[in-house]
């Protein structure tokens, strides 16, 4: 690999919160920003995404920390696992067992009632500084992912309720289970639910965010048991490795967050964030008490209409809330630097990842699934494209390459090959290749589970597919 160290001039032109490239005009009449909305995307994949990136990945390295070499410890299995729900490390879990589980090894949930006292949704308990007991901290950072959490963890109640009746029928006994009955249902039921979550992001998250053609590609060479074909993901310690590639690229979920949520049918638009605002109530920051208009009602926000919302097209411009971060949202100690364009490019830096145009000309399949951008693609304006002639000690030269950063690379190449529906051919690649290889080659993988001839079967679908309508079926008790 080349590193690729950005420099000030071109930080500045990409991620000045007032002026620079990725920033989004606001619309003068409502004040909102002027984004622009995906036509293929909804919004709760925006948040699925990022509960599949603290799956497979959990570093708290400093953001200012340079990063040499090219193992940076991932306290996650970098698999498809549902680690972040059920074994997450003490480092990020609040709450001892009991506070997470009952008695009947089911995730402690609190019911959210309206004004007439309906349960309409389920919320984590809580300590008393509003912090859920939860076994990843990073899933109550903001309460879009905090309910995608949830909602896992009710797939999982919902399964070892049915597994408990099932048994105390078949012993025609309605007496309490003994621990190792619970321990063996618990076993059999947490594969179930990891089998299910895989096979919904194979069959419906990466068709929905990656281009048909790379999703293909990769799909094409692990069912054909290619093994380890990705980036550097080779087994290390018995694991795959996390691709620093991927790591950056999969942060385009970071251009498709909406500056607010409508999150039921009639409901009110609420901020995403609101920075300026220090008891947050009003907005969907994490670490603190569900409020029933924030109980997102997923047969609206999820289920395929033509009202439900969708994310903001992946592309070059970003939602002005994430330059002003508040810092409950921040993983790392770096909580004053709040402008996330900017950590994702220097991240980038510190962790001596590659640019654009090299990842391309060095990741296999590329030319056959899509061109490499051009100069004009990335940058139209002649003069700007000094900025991206930089050398790695910041000094121009017109004969230096033109190097793009790897994120900006994706996000521009979504919005010229894509439309800003889809990852395109790169960014594709990459995020495709990784999770897909995350799920093929998961000790519990739904695809490689049983022989040929009996092909693992979903207790849901009772097919091998899984939508995320058919689980929102499932958990509403459909």
């Amino acid at each position: 690999a080349k590193p690729y160290k950005l420099h000030g001039p071109l930080l500045s032109y990409l991620a000045n919160p007032a002026t620079g490239k990725l920033t989004t005009p606001i619309n003068p009449k409502t004040g909102l920003d002027d984004n622009t909305p995906s036509e293929k995307v909804p919004a709760f994949m925006t948040f699925v995404g990022q509960f599949v990136d603290h799956d497979l990945t959990q570093n708290l390295i400093s953001l200012f920390d340079p990063q040499n070499g090219p193992d940076i410890e991932n306290g996650a299995s970098a698999l498809i696992d549902l680690d972040s729900v059920y074994s997450r490390s003490n480092a990020l879990t609040n709450g001892d067992e009991e506070d997470i589980m009952d008695a009947n090894m089911k995730f402690r949930l609190r019911p959210v009632l309206d004004k007439d006292c309906k349960v309409i949704g389920y919320d984590h308990e809580r300590n008393e500084k509003g912090v859920a007991y939860i076994r990843d901290m990073r899933n109550d950072e903001n309460q879009m992912i905090s309910q995608v959490h949830l909602f896992v963890e009710r797939i999982h109640n919902r399964m070892m309720d049915e597994a408990i009746a099932a048994l105390k029928k078949e012993k025609n006994c309605d007496d309490p289970l003994r621990k190792d009955e619970l321990f063996k249902i618990y076993n059999k039921v947490r594969v179930e639910v990891i089998r299910n979550w895989q096979s919904f992001l194979w069959h419906d998250y990466l068709p929905t965010v990656v281009n048909s053609k790379s999703w293909a590609w990769v799909r094409t060479r692990l069912e054909d048991n290619a093994r380890h074909f990705e980036l550097d993901q080779k087994p290390h310690g018995g694991q795959l490795n996390m691709p620093h590639e991927f790591a950056i690229s999969f942060r385009m979920g970071h251009t498709q967050l909406r500056d607010r949520y409508r999150v039921q049918t009639g409901g009110p638009e609420i901020p995403l964030f609101a920075p300026q605002d220090p008891t947050h109530l009003s907005d969907l920051t994490g670490g603190k008490a569900l409020a029933p208009e924030h109980v997102i009602d997923w047969k609206y926000f999820a289920i395929k209409s033509k009202d439900r919302p969708f994310s903001n097209a992946i592309d070059t411009v970003v939602t002005n809330k994430v330059f002003d971060l508040p810092e409950s949202t921040i993983p790392d100690n770096d909580k004053l630097v709040e402008n996330l364009p900017k950590r994702n490019l220097v991240r980038s830096s510190q962790v001596d990842l590659s640019h654009g145009e090299f990842v391309y000309d060095n990741l296999k399949g590329m030319p056959e699934l899509g061109k490499k951008l051009t100069i004009k693609e990335v940058e139209p304006d002649a003069e700007k494209q000094k900025l991206f002639r930089l050398d790695n000690d910041g000094n121009y030269d017109e004969c230096n390459i033109f190097r793009t950063p790897l994120w900006y690379y994706v996000l521009r190449e979504a919005e010229i090959t894509q439309g800003g529906n889809h990852l395109g051919p790169l960014g594709g690649r990459i995020v495709a290749g990784v999770i897909g290889a995350a799920i093929y080659f998961s000790e519990n993988s739904f695809k490689t589970s049983g022989c040929a001839e009996k092909l693992w079967k979903s207790s849901i679908t009772k097919s091998e597919k899984v939508l995320f309508e058919d689980l929102v079926d499932y958990v509403l008790g459909k």
